[in-house]
């Protein structure tokens, strides 16, 4: 999806508020339109064949189900084995893409929905699935061409409607951003995405005011759209009225508990005000929908560190090292917490160059390289002390006779 304006959101938030990601086959509902799952009783009709059920796909939908976090790993297992038995089970491959999406593994949940649209052209949840994988990586033109196709059979689909006007956003194309967006308010005018589109075009050109307007008038038709208020937040930080834009960020958490494009600013604005509890608890909601988000990944770990709590901080930056790579603000990060509060000169220098190694453009007169010299030069190991050896103490001599 479009990138946000503010960087807290770029990582996480690259779907539409009201869209998102297509729930999983035979678990939780998502945060898609209506909230139906592909294939469940809140579609219109069921495309396809009826899925085939067995102990491992109940096995992986318990996964899904689990709380307060879903157990995305052993689901994805699960229904991996299905498709070991059942090689055509569209149920299970769309769950395999869906957990991938949520651990963050974009090229696997890229081949299974590309795999699921081949089985069954005309089943929205996989070609919708694809849309948003395709998105988020950046391939606006190939999601256009799936949504273009399916627009020119189903005009009137105001979901595409609102993804292809979010692709052509991404790649600047204003004109048809507009026609997109003009098209869908004819259909209805209080349609979420038409308003999200139309007011990101003007936030996009730099005009929070008109933004402002616009999605205030799509709140006064849908009046409980967590899209609507965390994109009036956007727009209001824009216009530098943090206040109100923490209002609208509060009343889209409420509205939406899985919105986490939201909590990731709630969190960001409370670290910034040194509420670290409050913080946490936003965080670490993000990780019970997304389990390897950097963003909720750095965020928990900086309230902890906040809190004082510097080994869960601590644990909290090397899984975000497992996860997303020795980027070098979290190398940096472990190192002042080895070298400051955990008294590990050692490590704390290690992590010292693994951090210079990382960084491009590093001034040869940065404090990091003073920082160094001092850890190298009080962490070097001591020479052992021998004890002097006292007059006739040591061996004696071969013959014991006295030296000649």
């Amino acid at each position: 999806m479009p990138r946000f304006r503010h960087a807290i959101i770029a990582v996480v938030a690259l779907g539409l508020g009201a869209a998102g990601c297509p729930a999983a086959t035979g678990g939780p509902a998502g945060p898609g339109r209506n909230r139906a799952r592909p294939g469940g009783p809140g579609t219109s009709r069921r495309t396809g064949p009826r899925p085939i059920k067995d102990a491992l796909f109940a096995q992986g939908v318990k996964g899904l189900l689990h709380k307060p976090t879903p157990d995305f790993e052993g689901a994805r297992a699960a229904f991996q084995q299905v498709l070991a038995k059942h090689p055509h089970h569209l149920a299970a491959l769309l769950n395999v893409a869906y957990c991938a999406l949520h651990l963050g593994q974009l090229k696997q949940a890229q081949d299974a929905y590309t795999k699921a649209v081949s089985m069954n052209p005309k089943h929205r949840g996989a070609r919708f699935g694809l849309v948003d994988v395709l998105l988020r990586t950046k391939q606006a033109p190939k999601a256009l061409t799936l949504l273009s196709a399916h627009l020119a059979k189903h005009p009137r689909d105001l979901t595409a409607l609102g993804l292809a006007a979010a692709a052509h956003l991404a790649q600047g194309q204003r004109k048809q951003t507009l026609a997109r967006v003009q098209a869908a308010l004819a259909i209805d005018r209080r349609d979420v995405l038409a308003h999200v589109n139309f007011g990101r075009l003007y936030l996009a050109k730099g005009d929070s005011r008109t933004a402002l307007m616009i999605f205030s008038r799509g709140l006064r038709l849908t009046p409980k759209s967590a899209a609507l208020h965390f994109e009036r937040a956007q727009a209001h930080m824009a216009a530098k009225e943090m206040g109100r834009a923490v209002m609208d960020f509060e009343r889209a958490a409420k509205l939406d508990p899985y919105h986490t494009a939201t909590r990731l600013n709630l969190g960001k604005v409370y670290v910034d005000n040194l509420d670290y509890k409050g913080a946490l608890g936003h965080f670490r909601r993000v990780l019970q929908i997304w389990p390897r988000n950097r963003a909720a990944l750095m965020g928990q770990a900086r309230a902890l560190f906040g809190l004082r709590k510097f080994s869960g901080a601590l644990a909290g930056y090397q899984i975000a090292i497992q996860y997303h790579g020795p980027r070098p603000v979290v190398l940096y990060q472990v190192a002042k917490i080895y070298q400051d509060h955990l008294d590990k000169p050692q490590q704390a220098l290690y992590y010292y160059q693994k951090f210079v190694r990382a960084s491009q453009g590093l001034s040869p007169k940065d404090p990091v390289f003073a920082t160094i010299r001092m850890l190298k030069a009080t962490s070097r190991p001591r020479p052992r002390r021998t004890s002097p050896r006292k007059r006739g103490v040591g061996p004696r001599r071969r013959g014991g006779g006295k030296k000649p």
